[in-house]
């Protein structure tokens, strides 16, 4: 993500696109020496993780002609013309609620390889304003550590002995470390949701998408905008 020619690649797309100043007020001139001063500190943030993104500037761009639904309607009638037969309506405000969530995340995984790519994440996709989604994803995210952890452990002898180190009786980490249940499932049983709970997890370096999402917006957990954090 850092290499010299990604960055170059990078750059040069928003040069080309004339992009407009972020929340910083800088501009495509003034960017050089910007990046210039400020890059070494910024790389460096972002290889130990510290780095936060400001929030993303909102901004309204002006259709040429106005009229977009009736330009939508004319694109339409001439793909027919053109002999296509088929059109495909995307309604990305359902997307959250119909992804495959196990799928998406397989796919970032191997797509991104960078170790702090949920921050990457919500850099990325937080300026979405559809909050609905993100305590779900949070929840996936936890449940899917859980689960490595569990797998990792691996024999009945490895759980027992974590399980009790984290505050789980014996009687309940021999039950739990001999069962024929999937790994997924055992993710969700409250010995591992003891275990492994949420300040543990934060503990081990795990960042929330939620807290990430709510600065990227902006916002303040602090003003009771939001739902309290889930215990799962």
């Amino acid at each position: 993500m850092l290499s010299s020619d990604n960055l170059r690649w990078a750059w040069q797309r928003v040069k080309a696109n004339k992009g407009a100043p972020g929340i910083d007020g800088v501009t495509i001139a003034e960017f050089p020496a910007y990046a210039r001063t400020y890059w070494p500190a910024i790389k460096e943030q972002l290889m130990d993780g510290r780095y936060q993104p400001q929030p993303v500037r909102w901004v309204e761009i002006p259709k040429p002609g106005g009229g977009n639904a009736y330009q939508a309607i004319h694109k339409v009638q001439a793909e027919v013309r053109g002999g296509r037969r088929i059109a495909v309506d995307i309604d990305l405000a359902k997307f959250f609620d119909t992804v495959n969530h196990d799928m998406l995340m397989g796919l970032l995984a191997r797509s991104i390889g960078d170790k702090a790519y949920l921050r990457g994440w919500t850099a990325y996709y937080g300026i979405s304003q559809y909050y609905r989604p993100i305590p779900e994803l949070k929840e996936w995210i936890r449940r899917r550590i859980r689960m490595c952890y569990w797998k990792q452990w691996r024999w009945p002898r490895t759980k027992i002995k974590h399980l009790v180190a984290l505050g789980v009786n014996l009687i309940t980490a021999i039950k739990h470390a001999v069962s024929s249940h999937s790994y997924w499932h055992m993710a969700r049983t409250p010995a591992l949701q003891q275990a492994l709970n949420n300040a543990w997890l934060k503990a081990q370096g795990l960042v929330s998408i939620r807290d990430l999402w709510i600065k990227a917006q902006g916002y303040s957990a602090k003003k009771g905008n939001f739902v309290s954090e889930p215990t799962r």
